[in-house]
């Protein structure tokens, strides 16, 4: 199925989505969060219905994707390339391929799809017209809101449908049972004129059926009124997809050019520098020792640095309690108090030793900082169902180049991991290496040099710290060293 928005894409939502040092904007979420499940349980006479069976398999399904999600990530697994169609201009394929959804959903495209682009940004710029007529017509300049040109986005979005009605066993109202669905018989809505394969007085409802994420519904009809015998019902719930096609503009993508924020923003890296900066802004409001500035003044600032100081903690976790014990008995000296030896003490400098123990309050929670995020976050709910598959670059109504790696997100997975690899081929080399030795005719070269090594007397420390770290490691390259030689001697490399 394809469907065709006009609405930011993927990529374009999360450019310049985030505020100052990475932090994401905020965003509707659109999955749902962990859940404490309960998986039905089955005695000898009990009354099973389709409450209880329809609870195990929702069970199973919940499962699935907070393994898919929480163990994974969500984005692509393999293949779904988008290539240009060898025949059709304005068509591309789809490649066959598995990706998780951002809810944890399979999405599995089982042969390759051709999607006509120009088709959907034409049905794209009418829906447009349609809402905004004012925006969209005429279509004079490149600047207008209806221009074909630009870069527009195809993206999966996971969807399910459901299939194979069945007659019910005894009638039903329309609160117990809904109607038979135009999905279940393999039809597809079409707006203003119902199912495309005229079975729209399916459950007698003509001309009304909609579609949404999860299945294809009949229109509400009048709750009192009775449907006729036998009713329809679907038996199966069949997994697909549909296919979205979104404009990114410059609105959008901001600038156009790749930040910092773009690269470190959810990364580990780019936390840790959230938490340097953050520390760094507030010791930029503490008042200098050698600035010029009166009594007054320098009490002012620095009661305005310890009030943003204890803000912050308000609002920002860390597991160093005592830091806010002591930040509670921190105070700014006031113009004429006496030091604690009794005499006039020097005001600026009693006002930088206050400084200072904030300062090291907030050295604490540095540490502390990057010390909790290099704990693994649970996933956040990313706010879209899409997962983008490549950015199209339209020009003169046009299809001119297909860019797979610009909106890509890619699940972790081990075979993608073992693939990148692949560049380096450390691990074939090692394998190859390893199976000539044992293997091979070449395993006694190795083991005679290894006897030549003096290994007992370095091994033979009581302890761990008396062991030599530099003189073990440096044993264990002459080990490689000898077992590369053993295979250059007997022709193995």
């Amino acid at each position: 199925m394809i469907r065709v928005t006009g609405g930011a894409s993927s990529r374009g939502r999360y450019r310049g989505s985030r505020g100052n040092r990475g932090r994401k904007a905020a965003v509707c979420p659109v999955c749902h969060a962990l859940e404490c499940l309960c998986r039905p349980r089955f005695f000898s006479g009990q009354l099973i219905t389709d409450a209880e069976l329809n609870a195990q398999t929702d069970y199973v399904v919940k499962k699935n994707q907070l393994h898919n999600l929480y163990l994974h990530g969500w984005g692509i697994v393999c293949g779904l390339e988008v290539i240009c169609h060898p025949s059709c201009d304005g068509w591309v394929t789809i490649k066959q391929g598995y990706a998780i959804s951002p809810c944890g959903d399979d999405i599995i495209v089982c042969d390759d799809y051709d999607f006509n682009v120009m088709e959907a940004i034409d049905a794209c710029l009418r829906e447009r017209r349609r809402q905004q007529p004012d925006d969209c017509s005429p279509r004079a300049t490149p600047s207008t809101q209806c221009d074909v040109d630009g870069k527009w986005c195809i993206s999966l979005v996971y969807q399910e449908e459901a299939a194979r009605a069945m007659t019910a066993l005894r009638t039903q109202t329309q609160r117990s049972a809904p109607a038979c669905t135009c999905a279940s018989h393999g039809c597809m809505p079409q707006a203003g004129r119902g199912c495309s394969c005229g079975c729209s007085a399916h459950g007698g409802i003509s001309g009304t059926a909609s579609y949404g994420q999860t299945a294809y519904r009949p229109a509400s009809m009048n709750a009192t009124r009775a449907m006729p015998a036998p009713a329809c019902e679907p038996t199966r719930w069949c997994e697909g997809y549909r296919v979205e096609l979104c404009q990114e503009t410059e609105t959008e993508t901001g600038t156009g050019e790749i930040t910092y924020d773009d690269l470190l923003g959810d990364t580990l890296l780019g936390r840790w520098y959230e938490c340097l900066v953050d520390v760094q802004q507030l010791l930029a409001l503490a008042p200098s020792q050698s600035a010029v500035l009166s009594p007054a003044a320098r009490y002012t600032a620095c009661c305005r640095f310890l009030a943003a100081v204890r803000a912050f903690f308000d609002n920002h976790p860390t597991t160093r309690c005592e830091i806010l014990d002591q930040l509670a008995h921190i105070d700014c000296p006031s113009p004429g108090q006496q030091d604690p030896a009794g005499g006039p003490g020097d005001y600026p400098g009693q006002v930088a030793t206050t400084v200072q123990s904030v300062e090291q309050l907030l050295a604490m929670y540095l540490l502390d900082c990057i010390c909790l995020h290099a704990l693994p976050p649970c996933p956040e709910d990313p706010g879209t169902e899409r997962v983008c598959l490549a950015c199209v670059d339209i020009r003169d109504g046009r299809i001119v180049e297909i860019c797979n790696l610009e909106c890509r997100k890619y699940a972790w997975t081990w075979p993608t991991v073992r693939y990148w690899l692949s560049a380096v081929p450390i691990l074939p080399v090692l394998s190859y290496i390893i199976g000539r030795l044992c293997c091979g005719e070449y395993g006694s070269g190795f083991t005679s040099g290894l006897l030549r090594e003096r290994w007992a007397g370095n091994l033979a420390a009581t302890s761990y710290e008396q062991v030599d770290e530099s003189a073990l490691l440096k044993q264990m390259g002459s080990l490689l060293k000898a077992a590369v030689e053993a295979l250059q001697k007997g022709g193995g490399l």
